[in-house]
């Protein structure tokens, strides 16, 4: 089986069924690199996604700050220039 149809199969069976997989010592000494590998990257993605989740709620928090300052100036506009 070659490396890039053997990658194929792990995309079949999951990050979860690879890993219980690897536990189980389920892949030969040859396939045990191409899995951590595979895995290592899949943790890479992960990360990755988790990172833009972050940086997309940083932003949404500084505009709610900016929202929140504006709300605050109009009022006291309102109170003040009544």
């Amino acid at each position: 089986m070659s490396e890039e149809s053997f990658v194929k199969k792990l995309e079949e069976l999951g990050y979860q069924k690879v890993l219980e997989n690897l536990f189980a010592s389920k892949y030969n000494p040859f396939e045990k690199p191409i899995v951590s590998a595979w895995l290592k990257g899949k943790e890479l993605e992960t990360a990755m996604d988790a990172n833009k989740i972050a940086k997309s709620a940083k932003n949404a928090s500084w505009w709610a700050i900016l929202i929140s300052i504006f709300s605050i100036l109009a009022s006291i506009f309102t109170v003040f220039f009544k």
